[in-house]
């Protein structure tokens, strides 16, 4: 909980002003994190994390209200030690260039959106 939610929301509030008014503030999280698509259970503690993370990323937003575009992303399921270096379908690189292309595409647009690293919106 601490790494995955609280850690990266106070980094947000800390540095939350020196965006600009049409930037876009974001944090990583995981598909995982959608209540509506736990359909089959598993990994609770993980789920957990990234709903709390998606909660208080929705909270802040709501509560800061001032034009900034908010995104909790899930960056897919990508090849690393921790991911699964055989399964995981996406290299590195092409979730890092999709998360890239979506904070583009979605600055300035406003609001909070939980999206995946393609831009499609996930339900919260």
């Amino acid at each position: 909980m601490v790494t995955n939610a609280l850690s990266p929301l106070r980094v947000i509030g800390a540095l939350h002003d020196l965006v600009d008014p049409e930037g876009v503030v974001a944090a990583m999280s995981s598909g995982v994190g959608s209540i509506n698509d736990n359909v089959g259970g598993r990994w609770e503690i993980d789920r957990a994390s990234s709903e709390a993370l998606n909660q208080m990323m929705k909270g802040f937003a709501i509560r800061k209200g001032n034009g900034r575009t908010y995104i909790a992303m899930s960056t897919g399921w990508v090849r690393t030690e921790m991911g699964g270096n055989g399964a995981a379908p996406l290299d590195i690189e092409t979730s890092a260039h999709a998360i890239a292309e979506t904070l583009i595409a979605r600055s300035g647009a406003g609001g909070v959106h939980f999206v995946d690293f393609r831009n499609q919106p996930l339900a919260w």
